[in-house]
């Protein structure tokens, strides 16, 4: 699809979480989609509550074993994808993982991490053998020249995430896990968090100027200088 400002558009794929759809948090994927799509980009979301996604990694993720007795995620993982024996529904993920030029997650901030249906599709889905392999990860990782960005919010105000506040450091010390730990493990360069504080204690008015900034930075997407980069 072409960009109607001339450009060619890119690939996204946007896995979104939330068990309301008229949360902030759907707000937020809609202002996501809509503008990626007006700017002529190719746009691909994975409601997961809508797609009763199961988030429990298992034995019936692999249609074939190695080791039948004893079940190393990693290892059958690269098994699975030599021999293209994973289970369906984590292909057509993994495929959609390999097609994208942009990874959105769009998920609110739940106990210190994203919910359990986006860590189950973390866990399903980036798998070894395409989302990382045995000494490739980081600066060599295998989804290296990809990007990836967390689009989230918080029930409380920004002033509890810092040294200061309850939180006792920043957000982005928060979720260093995934930014770091899971994204930027697998070779994406890692987009700035965005973060919508007091989206449940605040106003409408806050929610709205918290839409605006996103949209703003979702219109100028592609000169957004990332937090980590490999590329």
């Amino acid at each position: 699809m072409q960009n109607p400002k001339g450009g060619k558009g890119k690939k996204f794929l946007i896995v979104y979480a939330h068990p309301e759809p008229k949360s902030y948090t759907a707000s937020a994927k809609e202002v996501i989609v809509k503008n990626l799509q007006a700017a002529g980009h190719e746009v691909k979301v994975n409601d997961l509550y809508a797609m009763k996604w199961n988030p429990v990694i298992g034995p019936n993720d692999f249609k074939e074993r190695l080791d039948k007795e004893y079940l190393k995620i990693p290892i059958e993982h690269k098994n699975a994808v030599e021999k293209d024996a994973l289970d369906p529904v984590v292909k057509e993920e993994v495929e959609k993982i390999k097609w994208c030029d942009y990874l959105i997650i769009v998920a609110p901030y739940w106990w210190g991490s994203v919910p359990a249906m986006v860590k189950g599709w973390i866990d399903r889905c980036l798998v070894c053998g395409v989302a990382w392999d045995f000494g490739k990860y980081w600066n060599t990782g295998p989804l290296k020249g990809k990007k990836a960005w967390f689009v989230t919010s918080v029930f409380g105000p920004d002033q509890m995430y810092t040294k200061e506040g309850a939180h006792g450091m920043t957000f982005d010390n928060r979720i260093h896990h995934l930014t770091w730990g899971t994204l930027a493990f697998c070779g994406f360069d890692v987009l700035p968090t965005f973060v919508a504080y007091n989206t449940s204690t605040g106003t409408d008015e806050d929610r709205k100027n918290n839409l605006n900034k996103l949209e703003a930075l979702v219109k100028d997407i592609e000169n957004i200088k990332p937090l980590y980069t490999f590329s």
